[in-house]
């Protein structure tokens, strides 16, 4: 019960502070760090933390060379990776999967 509401409380900051950004979804042409870091470029920049409802392959050895950049699950994210991180990006759909988690 408390982890949930500390986590909407990280979220919330977060939209506050104007440092989530929820996409439609990442889709990338090739496993390439290049085709990552052209992406990001446009989404945001420091330490981010990408959520997704699933790792992409091409997501995954893209962006596994690029140092202040973690990928992660919605099912799988914590505290301290929301906290520690300049900009949060998510897709819509783990955008979803987080609100009805911790609803």
């Amino acid at each position: 019960k408390m982890y949930r509401a500390g986590m909407r409380s990280i979220l919330s900051e977060l939209n506050r502070q104007e440092r989530l950004r929820v996409v439609p979804e990442i889709s990338l042409p090739e496993a390439k760090t290049r085709a990552v870091v052209a992406w990001l470029g446009g989404v945001a920049e420091g330490r981010v933390l990408v959520v997704t409802d699933t790792v992409s392959r091409e997501l995954e050895l893209g962006s596994r060379n690029i140092p202040n950049l973690s990928v992660t699950t919605a099912s799988a994210v914590d505290p301290v990776s929301l906290v520690g991180a300049d900009y949060v990006v998510l897709t819509q759909a783990s955008a979803e999967q987080l609100s009805e988690r911790f609803a």
